[in-house]
């Protein structure tokens, strides 16, 4: 995946699938999250390689490579797409823990990714974007209050969290999600939830 540590967006979305690019590459900015992702360095040896299918059929190829001189292993789900039968990477693990947990590098992007759109939202304050973002009982909740108050609710949590911080310390199970960002005092701790594929605040 040098398109990933080489930024080229146009070369990586033509080497990868369509779940992968509806995941990490269809919104927002994917390099905010990759610079807090460790791609090892150095030439690559296959080791393994699994053949599998999906659910629709398609052939899969998961493939672990070894990297570099401390051979970190890394994991890739490789595609043959219809009608090209082209093969292409459907997703990538940076360790096996990551496989073993379905802690992808799409699913962090599209995790990270989200993060910050949220708190970008929450800083202009538009009382309709901001109960966009948020799932059902959350955004009830909000609908709830005045424009003023969703305005001052808004200020107060990200108003000291400077434009184009990421968020750290990512936590993924299943379909929900943590994601921190550190503000003057303290951090503040965005709980997420996936609603029909989308990464929405659930709770902060």
């Amino acid at each position: 995946m040098q398109d990933l540590e080489k930024k080229d967006l146009a070369a990586l979305r033509d080497s990868t699938s369509a779940d992968f690019e509806s995941k990490a590459l269809s919104h927002g900015d994917p390099w905010t999250g990759l610079q807090q992702m460790e791609f090892p360095d150095g030439k690559t040896k296959v080791v393994k390689v699994e053949d599998s299918t999906d659910d629709q059929k398609h052939e899969i190829k998961t493939v672990t490579v070894e990297v570099g001189k401390s051979k970190q292993k890394v994991v890739y789900r490789l595609k043959k797409e219809t009608p090209s039968q082209k093969w292409v990477v459907d997703d990538v693990f940076l360790n096996h823990r990551q496989l073993d947990e379905d802690k992808s590098v799409a699913t962090q992007l599209h995790v990270q990714v989200s993060a910050v759109e949220v708190v970008d939202t929450w800083r202009k304050k538009d009382r309709s974007k901001i109960l966009a973002s948020a799932t059902g009982d959350l955004k009830q909740t909000l609908s709830e209050l005045p424009p003023e108050r969703v305005a001052l609710l808004a200020d107060l949590l990200v108003s000291d969290i400077p434009s184009g911080t990421n968020a750290k310390g990512l936590e993924i199970i299943d379909d929900q999600a943590t994601a921190k960002f550190s503000k003057q005092k303290g951090d503040l701790v965005l709980q997420l939830r996936r609603q029909n594929g989308q990464w929405m605040i659930d709770d902060l």
